[in-house]
């Protein structure tokens, strides 16, 4: 059984849609900028750990998709912003995928250090590399990106699958965060 959608929360979760999408891009924006200037309050916003350069592009990349996928009102130009999505989508997940792989088997992809041209200086807070929970919740949010338009014969949307997944972990880390006691997931784990 069908029925219509709400055009009222159509409209709210659109604009929901919208101001995430813009407000990860300007985290992610600005913690690149404070890698590049040496600034390290950008670094932390705040936080005493400071964002990995990959999760800060990663960051950067899925809110440009979901900015692209957010509406799809032109038909002219939404083949190529559905592509263009589709492949930074793919970049985020592929992302969180490698370094997952990188700890899990003990591999050096080197993934941690491609956005570094040269080395960081103490000063900045230096910190290359992406937490678990992160790279998670990069995977299971660029599978939800990629996927956006699929559904199940019931008409359920297989993102909110990816998403849920991947809110979880990080809600949890978000707590030891905030709490007394920081664990090894939460913090991006030393070179093995």
């Amino acid at each position: 059984m069908r029925t219509s959608a709400d055009p009222v929360l159509v409209k709210r979760l659109s604009v929901f849609a919208s101001a995430a999408s813009v407000f990860s891009v300007a985290i992610g924006l600005s913690v690149l900028a404070g890698r590049t200037v040496h600034f390290k309050t950008l670094l932390t916003w705040g936080f005493g750990t400071a964002m990995a350069p990959n999760a800060a592009a990663c960051t950067v990349l899925g809110g440009m998709s979901l900015w692209l996928l957010r509406k799809q009102d032109n038909p002219s130009s939404s083949r190529v912003g559905k592509f263009t999505a589709q492949v930074a989508a793919a970049i985020v997940g592929l992302a969180g995928l490698l370094t997952l792989a990188e700890r899990l088997f003990n591999l050096e992809l080197g993934i941690d250090r491609l956005l570094i041209g040269a080395p960081t200086p103490p000063s900045a807070a230096a910190r290359v590399l992406m937490s678990p929970i992160a790279a998670g919740n990069f995977l299971l949010f660029g599978l939800a990106l990629l996927t956006i338009d699929w559904r199940t014969r019931r008409g359920i949307g297989l993102p909110s699958s990816f998403v849920l997944g991947g809110n979880g972990p990080g809600i949890w880390a978000l707590g030891l965060l905030l709490g007394p006691k920081v664990s090894d997931l939460t913090v991006a784990l030393r070179p093995l």
